[in-house]
């Protein structure tokens, strides 16, 4: 019997403009744009940007206000219908307030608000960059060197000295870590080599915690 796939209908507000899907650019003309697309179950990656047209009062005219792209991921499981939209926009200054800092409601067909992440297009490639040399650096063989035991074989004639043989077992606990650190850090560092460094530098700025900001800022200041 073949696998049934559950697939899920995602549309969007009239002033959003869609332009990919999970990494897959839409097929729509220069001029026209697409309101709806089928997604399958599992983890949602969709670029867009907001877009709309408000009377401009001091100068009697239409202004155009968008957004840059950007990312909305959620997760979907078991929902046949979805909305993304965004809050009511008031005004033209509202929403150029909007377009630097954009928010969006996504909800199922029940009206049930699910959960979802809104990244910068670049954070979301930079993550990518990261997760890929990541996976490609962890298929890389790695190996410890070899380091001598500290069991020491004892006959009915030997007096084992229990002090030497603690000792040995500490220096090797010792020498064991310093070189998983040894290889943890050659990991970071080619890691590092496969991606910019300031996008990075931003990238995790962003996802420290303040106190985590503060030690760096004080580690700065100190170098």
């Amino acid at each position: 019997m073949p696998l049934t796939v559950s697939a899920a209908t995602l549309t969007i507000s009239d002033n959003l403009v869609l332009k990919s899907v999970n990494d897959k650019p839409l097929d729509v003309g220069f001029f026209s744009t697409q309101s709806q697309v089928e997604l399958t179950s599992g983890e949602q990656a969709i670029l867009v940007k907001y877009k709309d047209v408000f009377e401009d009062l001091d100068f009697a005219e239409d202004r155009l206000v968008e957004s840059d792209y950007f990312i909305a991921k959620f997760t979907l499981s078991q929902q046949k219908s979805l909305l993304l939209s965004t809050p009511k926009v008031k005004n033209l200054a509202a929403a150029e307030k909007f377009s630097h800092n954009p928010e969006l409601i996504l909800s199922d067909e029940n009206n049930q608000t699910l959960v979802l992440e809104l990244l910068t297009y670049d954070d979301y490639k930079l993550a990518q960059q990261v997760n890929q040399a990541v996976k490609t650096l962890a298929q890389e063989p790695v190996s410890l060197p070899v380091t001598p035991t500290a069991n020491t074989v004892t006959t009915a004639h030997d007096t084992p000295d229990v002090a030497a043989q603690m000792a040995t077992v500490s220096t090797t606990n010792n020498e064991l870590n310093r070189t998983e650190n040894e290889v943890k850090q050659t990991f970071n560092n080619k890691v590092a080599n496969h991606i910019e460094t300031l996008p990075m530098l931003k990238y995790w700025w962003k996802k420290a915690s303040d106190d985590e900001k503060q030690d760096f800022i004080r580690y700065i200041k100190t170098q």
